[in-house]
């Protein structure tokens, strides 16, 4: 939770799209860095003894068939998805003050020095 509410707020902060393309390799990067520690640092005499753990799964669960249900938790897990964006932008993110919607208004002066030719 607390990299995904780091991450959105970092990537709300890019100010161009440069910037948001690599912000957003990076916070791929940093989300699969335990990945890339496992696979350096852990020997393979533990990996093999991690793999040969074995934990039992209840019969039901080992097949679960495309029906109402799983394609219900898909739908939820959508709308959460979205809720959650919804939320973060009217509520949570502090990064663009007394945001509303428009930020055409309020980057129309950086905007308009970024393009001005100064001799």
């Amino acid at each position: 939770c607390l990299l995904l509410w780091l991450g959105c707020r970092w990537l709300v902060a890019t100010s161009d799209f440069e910037s948001l393309i690599l912000n957003g390799v990076a916070l791929a990067f940093i989300k699969d860095m335990k990945d890339l520690i496992y696979t350096t640092l852990v020997s393979a005499a533990c990996k093999r003894e991690l793999e040969l753990t074995c934990i039992q799964v209840a019969p039901y669960a080992k097949h679960e068939r495309t029906g109402f249900f799983a394609s219900f938790k898909a739908l939820v897990w959508g709308l959460l998805a979205l809720a959650f964006v919804w939320a973060y932008i009217v509520s949570f993110q502090h990064v663009l003050v007394d945001y509303r919607w428009d930020v055409a208004s309020v980057c129309l002066k950086w905007e308009s020095s970024m393009h001005d030719v100064h001799v």
